[in-house]
This record gives C-alpha cells, sequence and structure tokens, in this order.
C-alpha cells in the first residue's frame, strides 16, 4: 500500500475541482435562481401559508375528533378494524383518539388567538 503524502493528497482534490468545474458552475446558478425564487414565493404567499397551515392543522384535528368519536366510536366493529391491533379495548382507544384530538383543536385555536397579532406583525415582515 502506498502512503501519498498530504501535499499530494491536497493535489489531487483541488485537480478533481478543476476537472469537474461546469457541473460546479451549473449548481451554483441553479441554486442561486432556486433560492431567489423561493424568497419571491416566500414573499407572495406568506400570509397564505401561515395562515392555511394554521387552519389546516385545525381542521384536521377536528376531522380526526369528528371521525374517531362521531364514526368510529359508535360502531365496536369498526373501532375493531381500526384500533384493534393497538389495544383490547379499541371503542375506548378511539373515543381517546377523538377527544385528545378535539382537544389539541382548542389549544391550537387558543394559541392562535393569543399569538394574533404577533404572528400578523411577523408575516407583515416577511411580506
Amino acid at each position: 500500500q502506498q502512503v501519498q503524502s498530504p501535499v499530494a493528497v491536497l493535489r489531487s482534490w483541488l485537480w478533481d475541482v478543476a476537472k469537474s468545474w461546469p457541473v460546479l458552475l451549473l449548481a451554483l446558478t441553479t441554486s442561486f435562481f432556486l433560492g431567489y425564487g423561493y424568497l419571491f414565493l416566500l414573499k407572495c404567499g406568506a400570509r397564505a401559508l401561515t395562515w392555511g397551515l394554521m387552519g389546516l392543522l385545525v381542521l384536521l384535528s377536528v376531522g380526526i375528533a369528528a371521525y374517531c368519536i362521531g364514526y368510529v366510536g359508535n360502531s365496536q366493529e369498526r373501532a375493531a378494524a381500526i384500533f384493534g391491533s393497538f389495544s383490547s379495548h379499541p371503542l375506548g382507544l378511539a373515543r381517546t383518539v377523538g377527544v385528545v384530538s378535539g382537544s389539541l383543536a382548542v389549544v391550537l385555536l387558543a394559541f392562535v388567538s393569543y399569538v394574533f397579532s404577533s404572528m400578523k406583525r411577523a408575516v407583515g415582515c416577511v411580506e
């Protein structure tokens, strides 16, 4: 096994970089344009993105709560089909998941109402 000096290894690395300049140039220009494109889209849609995600989280939590309590929680068969492999009491687990999800929706709504003005200012700064 041949041992190379650190200078030879460094020279080899620099030669590899010199040989791959077209790929590096393409990566640099692509990342530049994609980065500024992302910032432009963020500036245009920061408000919709922020409030849309918060609304989606609340709606998702409410939907899971309604599904688990209203649909699965009323049928032993449906609860066993969905939660049977996780618990020996699938109906209770379905109701528990529904209550926890509903509680999460309430906490998210409280959080959004508490930080509404701060989030509005932060989104305004981005825009």
